[in-house]
């Protein structure tokens, strides 16, 4: 029950669990307690994404109002291949025919890859893993 999930978020956490004491109708988060929790989950998080991808990396830019994606070595550096495309999607088909990454690596491409289709629609400078100030 609610210790095992207890027990299992600390052990992720690496952290001693604590006194677990729930009094509700339904034990879940809110929407609008999301930004409190991963506050939470920052200051306790010592788990850091890692890029080290033994198929290489990628470089995102924006370029003659397209997408262009370039393949690197993950040792040489070298240029592998370059995949251009107006939308997010259509690089993402051409990434996923080649099945060269891993999860983690994928889920991060697609990500900067919507906001390089963003930044080209709206016109604005797209830089890969910079955020926008909110």
């Amino acid at each position: 029950g609610l210790a095992a999930i207890q027990k299992e978020i600390a052990e992720g956490l690496e952290i001693e669990t604590g006194i677990l004491t729930i009094i509700s109708d339904s034990a879940h988060i809110y929407n609008n307690y999301y930004a409190q929790v991963e506050n939470i989950l920052e200051k306790h998080r010592d788990w850091k994404p890692s890029y080290d991808d033994p198929y290489g990396f990628y470089i995102i830019k924006l370029a003659d109002k397209k997408i262009v994606v370039t393949h690197l070595h993950p040792q040489t550096k070298q240029e592998l291949e370059i995949f251009k495309g107006k939308t997010a999607k259509e690089i993402r088909l051409q990434l996923a025919a080649q099945n060269q990454f891993d999860t983690y690596h994928a889920i991060y491409l697609g990500s900067e890859l919507a906001r390089a289709q963003s930044c080209l629609e709206e016109g604005k400078n797209y830089i890969q893993d910079q955020l926008d100030e909110l």
